[in-house]
């Protein structure tokens, strides 16, 4: 069995959630597409729902950080250092006819097996902690989120519509939590009671590794990572007109939209 894979080079939040989007609109039938990728500049991104008012935009601004609204829900996410995957399945895959639950269980099995092999002790773990009110997706650990040490590493968010599933999420390489609450409270003596609330709740790779490691040899085990847990090899996707004629309708129409980013 052979997945599709595209590597993409560093982009604006706004084109990263088009290309997310249009995988999961122009991928063919029954097929799963792994993407990995990364973010210039860093961006902060804001869970479907959310409330744009908790954004702290002089904050943004001052640090040069984009806004984007992703399709899928959670909360606020910084992109800064870390490797984000996302995956596209399409139907009549049979993965679709698990619950969103256990299919979102079953695709973070290869990124743990791909963290694992890099020597982080990494787990999916439950949770039902939700002592910490924050805006930040990773200052409160949720059900499957994969941790090490005790610490979310990675967190993820998936979405179901009738061209499929997409799944992504951003696996941390390293991670500046005071700058994460600085963007997402206006209140300063919040942003820093809640950083230092969440230096018990969130790691990095590079933290639990103990030295550095690159995106490239991180994008090399995520994908090994899949193709142990699934048994499958990848085929690198050439990327056509169509599919950016599609990606560009979407950055400029709706991820760069204020009507889309703004109207929550």
């Amino acid at each position: 069995m052979t997945w599709r894979y595209y590597n993409t080079a560093p982009m604006r939040g706004a084109r990263n959630m088009a290309y997310d989007e249009a995988m999961l609109k122009t991928a063919p039938p029954s097929s799963v597409t792994l993407r990995t990728y990364t973010w210039k500049p860093a961006c902060l991104s804001l869970g479907c729902f959310q409330k744009y008012s908790e954004v702290n935009l002089g904050k943004v601004k001052e640090n040069g950080f984009d806004v984007v609204r992703r399709s899928t829900g959670g909360r606020a996410v910084l992109h800064d250092k870390e490797l984000t995957y996302s995956i596209v399945i399409t139907p009549p895959h049979e993965i679709l006819n698990m619950n969103v639950l256990d299919s979102y269980y079953l695709l973070c099995e290869g990124i743990v097996s791909g963290l694992n092999s890099l020597g982080v002790d990494a787990a999916l773990k439950k949770s039902d902690d939700r002592e910490l009110s924050t805006p930040s997706c990773f200052a409160a650990p949720t059900f499957n989120d994969i941790e090490s040490g005790g610490k979310k590493l990675v967190g993820s968010a998936q979405m179901r519509a009738k061209e499929g599933l997409l799944q992504h999420g951003s696996i941390l390489l390293d991670v500046d939590i005071k700058k994460l609450f600085d963007v997402v409270s206006k209140d300063e003596n919040q942003s820093s009671r809640l950083a230092e609330a969440a230096k018990t709740k969130i790691t990095s790779f590079n933290e639990q590794l103990g030295f550095r490691v690159g995106f490239e040899q991180l994008k090399k085990n995520i994908l090994n990572g899949f193709s142990d847990s699934f048994s499958v090899g990848f085929e690198e996707v050439t990327l056509d007109g169509d599919f950016f004629a599609k990606v560009d309708d979407l950055e400029k129409n709706k991820y760069n939209s204020a009507a889309w980013t703004e109207n929550r």
